[in-house]
């Protein structure tokens, strides 16, 4: 199997954790703050994909987003978060093979 991490038996059972990468990286592209939230168990998107064997290519795309967006938050949280204000930011989630630009509102 091409990601090694899911043994599989048929073509379809294959097809799962890419099809899992590829809900969470459309996920992402909508709100990468979605990798930072908590369950009622205090448990994040990252360590729920880790706990249930996700590939370790999903797991470095969690990772990613989270520092992203929580960097992001730390920016806008500061006197000043933007020297050019009405710029157009841009965040980029990578998934292996793809890249995805993103706008992110100011």
């Amino acid at each position: 199997h091409e990601d090694g991490d899911y043994p599989s038996s048929t073509p379809q059972d294959q097809k799962a954790p890419k099809q899992k990468h590829e809900a969470i990286v459309a996920l992402l592209s909508e709100s990468l703050f979605a990798s930072t939230i908590e369950d009622a168990d205090e448990m994040s998107p990252l360590e729920h994909a880790i706990m249930c064997g996700a590939s370790l290519k999903t797991v470095k795309l969690l990772q990613a987003s989270a520092t992203k967006s929580l960097r992001s938050r730390v920016r806008s949280a500061s006197p000043n978060p933007d020297p050019r204000p009405g710029t157009n930011k841009r965040r980029r989630v990578s998934s292996s093979h793809e890249d995805i630009h993103i706008n992110a509102a100011a």
